[in-house]
């Protein structure tokens, strides 16, 4: 089977992290030809960040184009699907991008995975009502990533033909920094028995990082004993950055590349957001065993029980979050990192979500 993943780019974030995923794993099926097409020219800035993470089975191609969404990117990824010929084009960036090749290219089966709440997904007003067009005379086919994501899609274009493939990821591997990434950690401590938090996510209103510091903050005045990683990117312009980059429970660390060991070396991780499909970076932490603690928004009640593989706090009050971390610091041990590991196993590797891709693909091939 000839597949073609297509994304703007292999930048730093969650749906980029999954398409280098689930095209490494597709393309361990020697019967499979994978293809991954980014939009935007890799050459500016971090476009390229999940790049050295590809098989050497993949085979990469980018178009160049100066923006993800333009005239120019509708035309060339026309024209690339055109030459390639494949048998499914998996999209992951705008619906708009295959709006001229489905209508046109009908050799090949096309799949849009919303990678979020559906109503989150679209940048225009009246982007709605031509996906709708699209969606209902099934041009391509839907995807969603999780239970609360789908019903959005039912309840958005009030039709009934998506599929739900909750994410997978690849466990995280950890490198020749683990051993020195855990001792910059513990150099940070103030206290023997401080635990660390980690934040894994870019500076953004949907994850609700207000939420995250000011609850931290508020920690900190009573004396808990913690320490607050962050890793991401656009942290300097926040009014928190220049507010905290001194404190010395507070680490803006940037961007990385070695999760794995960041994980490995954090007691929890937590996340505060409004909204969310089903984060990747949730999948990595319960991979590795490090204990989550979220907003129970999106996907994520699908991947925590509270306090059997983490902690979910009610809502998303600062009181109710607040509750939760402390929570986790005071019973620290409350939740074992075996039981978190195997509810990974169990339901959100990377393996068991490229199968159900590849049943959907084999399914659309033979219709």
């Amino acid at each position: 089977m000839r597949i073609v993943e297509i994304m703007y780019s292999l930048s730093a974030g969650g749906a980029e992290r999954f398409i280098a995923d689930i095209s490494n794993e597709l393309s361990k099926d020697n019967n499979n030809e994978v293809f991954l097409v980014t939009i935007v020219d890799d050459t500016i800035g971090n476009n390229k960040h999940y790049f050295n993470d590809l098989s050497p089975k993949i085979k990469y191609k980018c178009l160049g184009c100066k923006h993800g969404l333009s005239l120019e990117s509708i035309v060339e990824t026309y024209k690339i699907i055109k030459s390639l010929k494949p048998d499914i084009v998996h999209m992951h960036c705008n619906t708009m991008l295959l709006y001229i090749p489905s209508l046109i290219y009908k050799k090949t089966k096309y799949v849009y995975t919303f990678h979020n709440l559906v109503n989150k997904c679209y940048k225009f007003k009246f982007q709605k009502y031509i996906n709708y067009f699209y969606l209902k005379r099934n041009c391509f086919q839907p995807v969603t990533i999780s239970k609360l994501c789908q019903q959005s899609y039912i309840e958005f274009y009030h039709l009934n033909n998506s599929v739900c493939i909750t994410n997978g990821r690849s466990r995280p591997s950890l490198t020749n920094e683990v051993n020195n990434t855990k001792k910059i950690i513990n150099s940070f401590k103030t206290h023997t028995d401080d635990k660390i938090f980690l934040h894994v996510a870019r500076c953004a209103p949907q994850k609700n990082q207000k939420l995250l510091f000011d609850t931290f903050i508020k920690l900190s005045k009573e004396n808990k004993h913690f320490q607050l990683i962050i890793i991401g990117a656009g942290y300097e312009d926040s009014p928190y950055y220049q507010k905290l980059k001194d404190n010395p429970a507070f680490h803006f660390m940037g961007v990385k590349q070695n999760i794995g060991d960041y994980l490995a070396s954090a007691d929890f991780f937590v996340l505060s957001s409004i909204y969310e499909g089903l984060p990747l970076s949730l999948l990595e932490a319960i991979s590795i065993g490090c204990i989550p603690i979220s907003t129970p928004v999106g996907g994520v009640p699908d991947v925590i029980t509270n306090g059997v593989n983490g902690i979910l706090s009610k809502s998303i009050s600062e009181e109710d979050f607040y509750t939760a971390i402390v929570q986790a610091i005071n019973h620290p041990s409350q939740i074992n990192p075996n039981n978190v590991i195997k509810s990974y196993e169990a339901r959100f590797s990377m393996t068991n979500c490229a199968k159900s891709y590849m049943m959907l693909f084999e399914k659309l091939i033979n219709k």
